[in-house]
């Protein structure tokens, strides 16, 4: 072996390498993008899991402000019958309303 056969091994050696490193570096890529996505999907899922909590919340808010108005106007709605009812038996029994 002489230096010119060493050379030309050196060459087909450093050709090789680079050729490796290409494929490394594409495995590479191919290696994070999966990684990437299924990451993402993980987050995708955990925020869509999120946002259902939260609007579950909401509603069930919602629901109790809703029954809480209702239940503001029936009171309401009683409160002006008895006291229409109050008033009249008053003027009855008493013969006059007091106001």
């Amino acid at each position: 072996m002489d230096q010119k056969d060493l050379k030309q091994i050196a060459e087909v050696m450093r050709a090789e390498i680079s050729k490796n490193n290409f494929m490394l570096i594409d495995l590479m890529d191919v290696k994070l993008s999966n990684q990437r996505n299924r990451i993402m999907k993980d987050l995708e899922a955990k925020m869509l899991k999120w946002k259902s909590d939260i609007v579950d919340s909401v509603n069930v808010l919602a629901k109790e402000i809703r029954d809480e108005r209702e239940f503001r106007e029936v009171t309401s709605s009683q409160i002006a019958g008895n006291t229409r009812r109050i008033e009249r038996v008053e003027k009855e029994v008493f013969g006059a309303a007091e106001v």
